[in-house]
Parts: structure tokens; sequence; C-alpha cells
């Protein structure tokens, strides 16, 4: 799968993979809202060779998943709100050091 710097990806996450490997087996799991993807915004890959592929990311997340101390302004808020698009993802503000153990499932 070829992704670049700037590229939305989903990540493979313990629920994703569970869910794969039992459509695999003809017995699709239902998703829970909150069993949806990991969503990353690559900020930065390297490489030293095609088998170590490394890759910093922005972490994005769903409104549900926004912590209690959230800010808007002035206000506090948590989870969605009227104002959020259906599919809308909220970037954070941190980033990892690059990491090899991201398992990529596919670009948004």
């Amino acid at each position: 799968m070829k992704y670049s710097i700037g590229s939305f990806v989903y990540v493979a996450n313990d629920v994703s993979i569970k869910q794969r490997n039992a459509m695999n087996d003809n017995n699709p799991v239902r998703p829970r809202s909150s069993d949806r993807a990991w969503v990353a915004y690559i900020l930065e890959i390297r490489a030293s060779d095609a088998d170590h592929v490394y890759a910093r990311v922005c972490w994005m997340y769903w409104p549900e998943e926004l912590p209690q101390q959230t800010r808007d302004g002035r206000r506090s808020v948590q989870g969605r709100q009227r104002y959020h698009g259906m599919d809308e993802l909220i970037a954070s503000n941190h980033s990892r050091q690059p990491r090899k153990d991201l398992s990529v499932s596919s670009r948004c």
C-alpha cells in the first residue's frame, strides 16, 4: 500500500483486526460506534529499507472520544455537538516519535 506525507490513513487496532478476521470467517461482527478504526494524519515517513518503514502521525479523534476537559472557547464540551458533521474528525495536538508498529490498513 502506498501512502505519503499528508495522507489520512486508517490504522489497525485490536477491534478492527477481530472484525476483519470475523468477516474472513463469514461471521461479520457489527461494530459499535466506539469500535471505529483509528485515523491518523501522516506527518513524516522514514525508512531504512522497504521492510523497515516508520511513520510519525497526528492522531485524529471522533467527537465521541473527546475527553471531559475539552474546551470550545470558554465553555467545556464533551462528545458530539450539534455543529459536528456526521463523519467529522478532530485533530489532536500531539504526535509521537516515528513508530514502526503502526499497521496502516487503508487510506481514508
